[in-house]
């Protein structure tokens, strides 16, 4: 069991998925909860593993040529995605 405390906009939300859908809102608050966790657990597997290949001499690109290409975006003189 679990109480959790929502704002009147996320219930709002809540309300109307739940009348959409012909659920609970139970149901609801579970499935996004669930979802939610999905995704996080999936984002930390892949940073650990991210990490463990760069600890294993896998190939790594410098963050500053990173903010650099992310910086050009939108700009006359876009610069090309880095390799590693």
């Amino acid at each position: 069991m679990l109480g959790l405390r929502v704002s009147p906009e996320v219930l709002a939300d809540i309300d109307e998925l739940a009348k959409a859908t012909k659920r609970s809102r139970a149901w609801i608050g579970e499935e996004a909860v669930r979802q939610y966790c999905q995704v996080q657990k999936w984002q930390l597997r892949e940073i650990a593993a991210s990490f463990a290949e760069s600890e294993a001499g896998g190939p790594v690109i410098q963050n500053e040529n990173i903010v650099a290409w992310l910086s050009s975006w939108g700009k006359p003189n876009e610069k090309a995605a880095p390799k590693a």
